[in-house]
């Protein structure tokens, strides 16, 4: 529960979209509804045959490849936990859904650290560390 990532162990298990936004129980509506509008996702889940009750890959099928990176970004900006790992997470996003992940994390409360591989949130950051040559 302390670590947030863009996957979650769980979902190989998930069926329906619902089962696939909602896998980690600190997701809550409200939070899930602020990202999803704010990363431009709502109209792809509005659009889905049976709403979130349809299968997850007819939505991963509508998004495409960088609006799966989006809608983990939406999922991961609506849960809890202290340790966000967002590994290559800006693949795909605009300036401004950009922006909105970079907000969303600066003002997140409590103890965190963020593995960010492009180092766009080091003008925020307390302390930085560069492991770009760490095993050689």
């Amino acid at each position: 529960r302390l670590v947030i990532g863009l996957d979650h162990s769980d979902d190989g298990q998930t069926v329906s979209v619902a089962d696939w936004l909602y896998v980690d129980p600190t997701v809550t509506p409200q939070a899930l509804d602020l990202h999803l509008r704010r990363l431009d996702l709502i109209a792809c889940v509005d659009q889905l045959s049976q709403g979130v009750e349809s299968p997850i890959g007819e939505l991963m099928a509508r998004v495409g490849p960088l609006g799966v990176t989006r809608l983990k970004l939406a999922r991961v900006l609506s849960r809890t936990g202290a340790i966000v790992w967002l590994d290559h997470w800006l693949v795909g996003l605009t300036p401004a859904h950009r922006a909105h992940v970079i907000d969303s994390l600066i003002t997140r409360s409590g103890t965190r650290f963020i593995v960010d591989r492009n180092a766009m949130l080091a003008p925020f950051a307390d302390l930085t560390w560069d492991v770009s040559d760490a095993g050689r």
